[in-house]
């Protein structure tokens, strides 16, 4: 394999980076991504002409990750990547950065009649905007204009779905299809959720696509964010088993996690107290059905936080005394003989 020669618009006795760099580049980019432009900057300064092997084994990298790199710098327009005759990478020209150029464009795709062919487009974050419906694309369109496009970031994800599936289903070649042309979304970010999907042994395309538009509809553009999100539920997950005494997690406790997170906006220490409320009252049985209607209550008393839930049940206490009094014996129902102390009436909750 043959040295790469890098030329460097800066100057040689320093490494500078750009302010406009770090605004504007710097925060959507894999942070793989940056460390490779940081390291041919560093290269530059040094006069050192590495391989492709060499870039790889200094970042700990697969040589196909540094060319991922390189290409995604090119795509923005701070590098320019010649080639030989044979297809290998000969120099690599680190361009100059101008602020007009900080607008990112990314490569989609327009059907028209029968045939689909690529165009440019403004890629937005698409925050909470529900996505499009997935067209019936016929396979045999997507494959001809994926085979007649210069795009190599779909050659790509085509590349990393053979590492999940082997023989690549039809219906996940319109799926990647879709996401990345349709919906915009990075190929670096897909390829996460197939690496996530191999990681986890869920190689089912439906479970995929679930997956990665869930991504698009809770706004995450970047493998980074993904990568926290996927971390942070996967710690909610564990601290709410615990609480709730559960051995497995299955999908109407993680359906009841999604909504108690994101449609009630429940931080995760006021989840966790219902949990261990629940499992209190319950002994563990039944007890994600008791958290879900103590989350229920609290969300339409407009209780978010620990503080709020003071407050709820010193209220809760103070009625409850007064009325002792003139309050009949309570008849005989689930749960009705833990004194719970707390703001909600759990067993006429459980009684509807």
């Amino acid at each position: 394999m043959t040295s790469i020669k890098i030329s460097n618009p800066y100057s040689i006795d320093s490494i500078s980076i750009s302010n406009t760099f770090i605004d504007y580049y710097m925060p959507p980019a894999n942070g793989e991504f940056v460390k490779v432009y940081l390291y041919l900057l560093r290269a530059a300064n040094s006069n050192y002409s590495p391989t492709i092997a060499d870039m790889a084994d200094a970042l700990s990298h697969t040589e196909s990750d540094i060319l991922r790199a390189l290409k995604y710098w090119e795509k923005q327009g701070l590098f320019a990547l010649i080639f030989d005759e044979t297809d290998d990478l000969k120099t690599i020209s680190l361009l100059p950065i101008e602020q007009a150029n900080h607008d990112h464009k990314v490569s989609r795709t327009v059907e028209t009649g029968s045939r689909i062919t690529f165009a440019k487009e403004e890629v937005k974050p698409s925050g909470d905007v529900i996505p499009m419906p997935m067209p019936q694309y016929d396979p045999k369109v997507v494959e001809e204009a994926i085979k007649e496009s210069d795009d190599d970031e779909m050659y790509f994800l085509m590349y990393e779905a053979e590492s999940l599936f082997g023989v690549v289903p039809k219906s996940m070649t319109t799926t990647l299809y879709y996401l990345y042309n349709d919906l915009g979304m990075s190929s670096d970010l897909i390829a996460f959720a197939i690496e996530h999907c191999a990681e986890t042994g869920k190689k089912n395309e439906k479970y995929f696509r679930k997956m990665a538009l869930g991504w698009y509809n809770d706004g995450i553009t970047t493998r980074t964010q993904a990568k926290q999100m996927l971390d942070d539920r996967s710690e909610a997950t564990k601290v709410v088993m615990k609480a709730l005494g559960l051995n497995s997690w299955g999908d109407e406790a993680r359906v009841s996690l999604n909504v108690w997170q994101k449609d009630y906006n429940m931080p995760l220490e006021l989840i966790v107290e219902a949990c261990n409320r629940a499992y209190s009252a319950t002994g563990g049985k039944n007890a994600l059905k008791y958290a879900q209607k103590v989350m229920e209550d609290w969300n339409s008393k407009d209780v978010h936080s620990l503080e709020d839930l003071k407050e709820c049940d010193a209220l809760y206490q103070a009625t409850k005394k007064h009325n002792a009094g003139a309050s009949m014996s309570p008849s005989k129902k689930a749960f009705n003989n833990y004194d719970h102390g707390e703001g909600v009436d759990y067993d006429a909750l459980l009684s509807n």
